[in-house]
């Protein structure tokens, strides 16, 4: 059968067929609800044909002309050391259940290597828990950032959360309760006050040019960071179709100092669970994060959210933030790996590798499960 396997670039056409092989082997696609305006369709379009970048990374195997697997990759620009570079990130594989053990991922996978040459994409990057892939990436020699992508959580009540997700057998449960202690200890050394009055929080549905000036401020601070100008932000988060996206940004005097992006993914309607997907504030003036937290603490209370998830880099200043909001350290990591061959500039690698975590942002946002 492997003989009778072809991979070539997606053409328009192929959107139906290739969507309805991401509901099977997920087993429903996206993982998350898309409101009544949405479709599995629609959202593949705004995902893949109407993201700022225009360029056609997405990989398809047939056999005998049926579609049985994918490989997509969204276009991006990611500010690295002192440079900006053309990237994409790794976004939905699928191999149909009949078709696997053949070979498709590698095929699927050096077909997109040619493609991004081609492209003159230098960095690749993608987010996984899937064991195979992990193992694969370390046989293949993949980099990863110089900190761990921690998962911070926030469990109101655990006893409602064990109910519905089943995910806290006994000995992990007692081992939650003594990470809290652990953790409010450490909240107590680190606890600090910290002045939000002078901040003016505001919902918004759309960024308008006062993030360009934004940008162009924070961008030389770090050394890790995807570019977040207007045209990417507004498509990432702000379609009216998606609207299960808010936003918050952070005034001061007039001039914006931070925003924040949130959700909460309603797929069990029994057990909505709150999602943090960007925090960017100003760097030398955390007291924007906290301001912006407890509003966005104050709406997931609101909407009777019993858990939240929020993704801080090992030691980021973020993680204080969380801890004084009663988040706890999961320690349950989304690894985040890049390809060493395609990133060939080893001055802005190493000044990435040898960062501050303060100097490098990586949030759920900046990859597509949310």
């Amino acid at each position: 059968m492997s003989e009778n396997i072809a991979v070539r670039s997606y053409t328009p056409g192929d959107e139906e067929e290739i969507v309805e092989l991401l509901i099977t082997v997920f087993n429903g696609w996206p993982q998350f609800d898309l409101g009544s305006e949405q479709s599995s369709l629609t959202y593949w379009d705004w995902k893949y044909q109407k993201n700022p970048f225009k360029k056609n990374l997405i990989v398809i195997a047939e056999c005998d002309d049926k579609i049985v697997g994918c490989f997509h990759a969204i276009p991006l620009k990611i500010n690295i050391g002192d440079h900006v570079y053309q990237a994409c990130t790794g976004t939905d594989l699928a191999v149909h259940p009949n078709y696997r053990r053949l070979g498709i991922y590698n095929k699927m996978y050096n077909y997109q290597n040619k493609i991004l040459r081609k492209e003159s994409i230098v960095f690749r990057y993608g987010v996984t828990n899937n064991p195979i892939l992990i193992e694969r990436g370390k046989r293949l020699g993949f980099m990863r950032l110089p900190y761990k992508q921690h998962v911070f959580t926030k469990i109101k009540d655990l006893k409602l959360h064990q109910k519905h997700t089943r995910k806290i057998p006994l000995i992990k449960k007692y081992g939650y309760y003594v990470l809290n202690i652990v953790n409010k200890i450490n909240m107590k050394l680190i606890s600090r006050d910290y002045d939000i009055n002078r901040f003016n929080i505001i919902k918004t549905k759309q960024f308008d040019d006062s993030i360009e000036m934004f940008w162009n401020r924070i961008m030389p601070y770090y050394n890790f960071i995807i570019k977040r100008d207007k045209p990417y932000l507004n498509w990432r988060y702000c379609d009216p179709l998606n609207s299960q996206y808010k936003v918050l940004k952070a005034e001061e005097n007039g001039h914006l100092c931070g925003y924040c992006v949130f959700c909460i993914n309603r797929i069990d309607k029994n057990y909505p669970v709150g999602f943090i997907l960007d925090l960017l504030t100003l760097p030398e003036n955390i007291d924007v994060a906290y301001a912006l937290i407890e509003e966005v603490a104050r709406y997931f209370e609101d909407n009777e959210v019993n858990v939240i998830n929020w993704q801080i880099l090992g030691n980021h200043p973020h993680g204080r933030v969380a801890l004084n909001f009663d988040f706890l350290n999961s320690r349950y990591q989304n690894i985040m790996t890049y390809q060493p061959d395609l990133f060939n500039v080893p001055r802005d690698e190493k000044k990435m590798q040898n960062s501050l975590p303060s100097k490098i942002h990586f949030v759920y946002g900046d990859f597509d499960w949310i």
